[in-house]
């Protein structure tokens, strides 16, 4: 029975509510089939984030803390009148300050660096803060106008605004009104006055004291973007008004000054500017600290390989150089990890917490770590006696947990003996082992330390190394395990890190006790004195016992320094080559490690060409739709989506194709499974409206996409536009 309520003469469409109960969606719908326990494995993916996404928090505050502190300053100066000798002068020029804010080429970041800018802005020198943008400012009219309405919010914000001001307000707030720098002033100091005014009266005495203007600041971010004659008239009408009018300029610039200042800005408008530069950390580098400090570092469970770790970095350097979608991606990543991977389930910060949840495990959930490709190995590497106890659940729970405990003490030595590595090569010619961690990091995931070509190469630079360059290298890689052997968990690894240390520190003080010119100490050995030369029978066998006595008399005794310089470099080199073998080598490093760069290609890294070609050939790699996967090589299925029915007849045409066979066959594509198709092929040929309809929006959707375009070479005629490389 039909609504009464939405019952109408007309035609038409109606909102009716639905119960909101049914519209909840349960967890437990989309994630009863996924493996071990899927909400808690949820839970523990969000939890994980917002423990990632916190850290990157506070290393955001700290970085940006002492660009926006030097900002704030430099402002506060303004407003004291500090820079009155540079920028008042007695004639009519009036230099107004500006701080360029150099900011680089991560544009994608522009918007949420400026919004903070202007929050601590408004927190501790001025309410009275506008961001233009180059869109909304095409000519002066606009861009007065949307200074004017961020301007005007001020007083509606703070509600401090008297009856007299109240008029000038409605009137400025007109569309249809042009507002003026005179306009601006004029409401600014009514503000003021009546903010004055409505102070009480021990407050007063303490703005007497203090500057009573709080300045105007304008921020212009990517100022490349404006108009060149649309700044040069707004900087020459402020500097006429700055006398009175305290404004400070703040220019985002992506590029650099001297750019700006050559391309966009002519010397007249320069020389009202008095311009301070402030340099924001690049993308690259502020990248590598979120890497150094929170990515690669045993705080967080989670981590990626060595393949998803490069694959997002080349995302980021090679494409749109932007921390907020690096942050999406790895994002991604986290929740794709906890979504696949059932063995997820053990991926916890501390060990104790990761053999809890292995021991609260029932039997058919520990099945899943049985399927898992390092634990299948592992299992058949064992001996025939132990792989039969592994059928036993608590004792396989027993050696799931043993293996965990591998893990948690590996990742417990292996940051800190890669950063140690780190500092030991980087400054080495050539960078054989990278400039950056993020490098050395990914090459020790995907290959195993004795077989990389760089640290081979990095260990014969460090045998020709100097005495003075040895030691100092060797104290910038002890600093990293000192700090590891005070923040280590276990007393085996601290007992291994702090007898390294101790080893290192040896060397370093028997380098510092001796020179590189000490003489040569002389063996005692048997070998070394005058031996008789034995009786032989040929002179080829004398010739060769006198050739080999003289070459070992003409090798070269080491000295002292060369003895302990090889005697470090051998102990470092087991060293790393224990403590930096190659993950994938540990039974479960599925558990923490992300490895599907497949995954981020296909969902992250676009292809749209690829895509759209993809979906328009075969929907059902969209779709599911078994009809639409069970339809022989080259049938067009009749319950195909319209456009894909036009794009696949499309494909079958020229480079002219005639709408009307176009459409014709459309039809018959269509409407090859009706039940009524025999009646309709007696009664008439013609096409239904329907089905005209259907074809001329799938033709319309092929041209937004671009695959045709009109012709006017011949009547009712398209052109094709693409061709298929099959």
């Amino acid at each position: 029975m039909e609504d009464i309520a939405a019952s109408s003469i007309s035609k038409g469409c109606f909102f009716i509510p639905g119960n909101a109960k049914s519209s909840t969606i349960q967890a437990s719908d989309h994630f009863d089939d996924c493996g071990v326990k899927p909400q808690l494995r949820w839970k523990m993916a969000q939890k994980i984030w917002n423990e990632i996404e916190d850290s990157i928090s506070n290393l955001h505050i700290e970085i940006q803390e002492k660009l926006f502190n030097d900002l704030v300053q430099y402002i506060k100066l303004a407003q004291e009148k500090q820079y009155e000798k540079n920028y008042l002068s007695s004639g009519k020029r009036t230099e107004i300050p500006t701080a360029a804010l150099i900011t680089g080429v991560n544009m994608t970041d522009h918007v949420t660096l400026f919004s903070q800018l202007c929050t601590k802005i408004k927190e501790d020198v001025s309410s009275y803060v506008a961001i233009l943008e180059a869109k909304n400012c095409s000519n002066m009219k606009s861009l007065m106008r949307a200074l004017g309405d961020q301007l005007l919010n001020v007083c509606e914000d703070n509600k401090k605004d008297g009856t007299a001001n109240n008029d000038l307000l409605v009137y400025m707030k007109k569309k249809s009104t042009p507002l003026t720098i005179s306009m601006l002033e004029k409401w600014y100091f009514k503000s003021i006055a009546t903010k004055f005014l409505q102070t009480s009266p021990s407050k007063k005495r303490k703005l007497i004291n203090e500057i009573p203007n709080p300045p105007i600041i304008v921020i212009c971010q990517q100022l490349e973007a404006f108009s060149s004659k649309v700044l040069q008239e707004f900087i020459l009408m402020c500097s006429f008004h700055a006398q009175r009018l305290p404004i400070v300029f703040v220019f985002g610039i992506a590029t650099s000054w001297s750019d700006v200042s050559q391309r966009l800005l002519p010397h007249s408008a320069i020389v009202h500017l008095s311009v301070e530069r402030f340099h924001a950390p690049s993308a690259s580098s502020h990248l590598a600290l979120i890497i150094d400090r929170i990515l690669l570092t045993s705080q967080h469970p989670f981590k990626l390989s060595g393949k998803c770790f490069q694959l997002i970095l080349d995302v980021f350097l090679c494409h749109d150089f932007s921390i907020a979608n690096f942050l999406h991606t790895l994002k991604f990543c986290v929740m794709e990890h906890f979504y696949e991977q059932s063995a997820s389930i053990a991926c916890c910060a501390s060990l104790q917490e990761s053999i809890d949840m292995i021991c609260n495990l029932k039997k058919n959930e520990l099945k899943e770590f049985k399927k898992i490709e390092s634990m299948k190995r592992h299992l058949a590497s064992l001996k025939a006696d132990k792989q039969k106890c592994i059928k036993d659940g608590t004792k396989f729970k027993a050696l799931v947990a043993k293996l965990l405990e591998d893990l948690h003490q590996f990742h417990n030595c292996y940051f800190s003996a890669l950063r140690s590595l780190h500092a030991f090569t980087a400054t080495l010619p050539h960078y054989p082992m990278g400039k950056q961690i993020r490098e050395l990091y990914c090459s020790c995931f995907c290959t195993e330390l004795t077989k990389h070509d760089g640290f081979q190469q990095a260990f014969t630079i460090l045998k020709v190394s100097s005495r003075d360059q040895l030691i100092e290298r060797l104290e910038s890689c002890l600093k990293p395990l000192q700090l590891s052997e005070l923040s280590s968990d276990s007393s085996q690894d601290e007992l291994h890190f702090s007898t390294a240390c101790s080893r290192i520190k040896y060397l370093i003080n028997s380098l510092k006790s001796i020179g590189e010119n000490d003489e040569v100490e002389m063996n005692e050995n048997t070998e070394d004195r005058e031996e008789q030369l034995e009786t032989v029978k040929y002179a080829y066998q004398l010739q060769e016992r006198l050739r080999a006595k003289a070459e070992k008399k003409r090798v070269k005794k080491m000295t002292k320094y060369e003895k302990l310089r090889e005697e470090a470099l051998t102990f470092l080199r087991k060293f790393y080559e224990y403590h930096l073998r190659k993950v994938k080598s540990f039974p479960l490093y599925e558990v923490f490690y992300f490895d599907s760069s497949a995954t981020i290609r296909r969902h992250i890294v676009a292809a749209p060409r690829l895509s759209i070609q993809t979906a328009l050939s075969d929907p059902y790699q969209y779709l599911q739709v078994a009809s639409l996967e069970t339809a022989a090589y080259g049938v067009i299925p009749s319950n195909a989506p319209d456009i894909c029915v036009a794009y696949k007849l499309h494909n079958e045409s020229g480079n002219i194709i005639n709408l009307y066979d176009w459409l014709m066959a459309f039809q018959t594509v269509v409407t090859s499974q009706r039940e009524d198709k025999e009646n309709e092929h007696e009664e008439s040929d013609d096409v239904d409206d329907i089905t005209q309809a259907r074809f001329i929006k799938a033709v319309s959707e092929l041209q937004f996409l671009g695959f045709i375009k009109p012709t006017k070479k011949k009547t009712d005629h398209v052109q094709r536009l693409t061709w298929s490389h099959t």
